[in-house]
């Protein structure tokens, strides 16, 4: 007996009591413990003595490759960005306003044109600001203010508006920027 089998005497021969992963007369076949292959999701088995080992593809782990390892476990995705768990990967779709593979990029959302009159744009999320130069005003910096609204030609000069400033026409007998 081989293996490790204990010999049993019997009339006239013998038997041998094969140990676990062993077959055969003399227990000299190792059982294939790869057949039919235990391993699940394309994982390949390396058979051991009376036991196993499942090599799993990537993307899978378990001692027989049975379980979807959770890409999206770790919250690759950026900015409330849902994540969808595939074999070996994951997918990001992003909310509105993000972009990349990860949703970690703001979309850009100032153009050349968003705002008029010398205005800067200030890029947000979805959204932009501007930031208007003196005399202008509203949302885009479309609104031209009428700075003689405030009055300021004094001594009865007459006030005319202008893009970002005013000129004061002064009576006879006053001077200055405002009479």
């Amino acid at each position: 007996c081989r293996n490790g089998a204990t010999c049993q005497n019997t009339n006239g021969s013998y038997r041998c009591a094969c140990r676990t992963g062993f077959t055969g007369r003399n227990c000299d076949t190792d059982i294939d413990d790869c057949k039919p292959n235990p391993c699940h999701n394309g994982g390949s088995c390396s058979d051991g003595v009376g036991t196993f080992f499942c090599e799993c593809l990537a993307g899978f782990r378990g001692p027989k490759c049975e379980e979807d390892i959770n890409e999206c476990a770790s919250n690759p995705c950026k900015n409330g960005a849902n994540c969808t768990d595939c074999v070996n990967s994951y997918t990001c779709t992003c909310p509105s306003g993000f972009s990349g593979i990860h949703c970690e990029n703001n979309t850009p959302d100032c153009t050349e044109s968003s705002c008029f009159n010398g205005g800067t744009c200030v890029d947000g999320i979805n959204t932009f600001t501007c930031l208007c130069p003196p005399g202008f005003t509203g949302s885009y910096c479309e609104h031209d203010i009428n700075e003689c609204d405030s009055k300021p030609c004094l001594n009865g000069g007459t006030c005319q508006d202008s893009y970002g400033t005013y000129k004061c026409t002064c009576p006879q007998g006053y001077t200055g920027l405002n009479c």
